[in-house]
Order: structure tokens, then C-alpha cells, then sequence
């Protein structure tokens, strides 16, 4: 082999191995953007759901159950935004109890009003201290919304009446069942 052919060798060896690794870029290039391209138009006919609900879809059995505790004393503006609000909540099992803390204005004639209440039965244990409660309503139009009418306390008060108070289920605020 002449020794003069032997550099010229070398060098038409590495244009073609540079070649090569181009031309395997340029088609590694164009898939990536082939799945781009595939990707968008899947994206485009459905978008994609937030992280939390697919979160909530796969440990959703193990929610332990919750209560909402809403004190309110005259608060008839605000009450039913207020309540649609907790309501809506993104949570497995949930109800949500408000407190009318013995208002002066229609804080509860606005509920009455607003959520189609009715009497729900008396069922609750009253091992902390509250004021008299005077009823207790469920929501005919709005699952999970309690609404205890009580004489007024405070805030404190009102929050001890809420969590005592088992008037749509039989669970305990804590997730555990009640039954005997």
C-alpha cells in the first residue's frame, strides 16, 4: 500500500462515518418530530386531566371520610356562596356541616331557601359542652350539607356543636362507624 494513498484512506473513512452520524441524527431528528407532531393532534382532541384528580382516581378508596365545619352568625349575604363553595370540594367523602350560630338576620332562612332544607333526625352525642340546638336540616337538593340551627355561643361553641352532630350518616367525624 503507498503511503500517500494511506492519509487520503483515513480521510474519506471519516467523512464516512461523519455522514453516517449525521444522517442517524437527521432521522432521529425527524421522528422526534414525528412524535411531536402525533402528540400535539392527540393532545388537541383530549387534554390531558390535572395531576390531582388522576391522584384522587387511584387512592380515592383510601380517603378516610371528612366533615367540613362552617360556623356562621349573620352572615345571610355570604352564606350561600359560602356553602356552594365547600361544597364543591374535590374529595372522595365529604359533608359539609354549617353552623347557624343563633343569627339575628336570615342567615338560615337563606339556607332554608337555597338548599331545599328539611328536618333530618336528631342523632348526636354531646360529650363536649354547646348551646341548645334547636334543629337540625338536611339538604334535599345538595348531598352532604347539614345545617344545625343552634342558640348562639361563639365561634368556639359552635364548632363543638358541629363536630358532635351525626345527622346524615353513621360515621363518626373520624372515618370510624358508629354502629353498634
Amino acid at each position: 500500500m503507498n503511503a500517500a494513498l494511506y492519509p487520503d484512506v483515513v480521510i474519506i473513512l471519516a467523512k464516512a462515518i461523519a455522514s453516517v452520524i449525521i444522517g442517524v441524527g437527521l432521522v432521529q431528528n425527524a421522528v422526534y418530530l414525528l412524535q411531536l407532531v402525533i402528540a400535539q393532534r392527540a393532545l388537541a382532541d383530549e387534554p390531558p386531566e390535572p395531576r390531582v384528580r388522576t391522584l384522587w382516581r387511584r387512592s380515592a378508596a383510601n380517603a378516610p371520610p371528612i366533615a367540613l365545619l362552617a360556623p356562621a352568625y349573620n352572615e345571610e349575604r355570604t352564606i350561600e356562596n359560602s356553602a356552594r363553595s365547600l361544597l364543591a370540594l374535590d374529595y372522595p367523602e365529604f359533608e359539609v356541616i354549617v353552623i347557624n350560630d343563633g343569627s339575628k338576620d336570615d342567615t338560615l332562612d337563606v339556607l332554608k331557601r337555597a338548599f331545599a332544607l328539611e328536618l333530618a333526625p336528631r342523632d348526636y352525642a354531646t360529650p363536649l359542652a354547646h348551646a341548645e340546638i334547636r334543629a337540625i336540616y338536611r339538604s334535599t337538593n345538595c348531598e352532604g350539607l347539614i345545617v344545625i340551627d343552634k342558640d348562639n355561643g361563639g365561634k368556639a361553641d359552635a364548632l363543638n356543636a358541629g363536630s358532635t352532630s351525626r345527622a346524615r350518616s353513621n360515621r363518626l367525624l373520624d372515618g370510624r362507624r358508629s354502629d353498634p
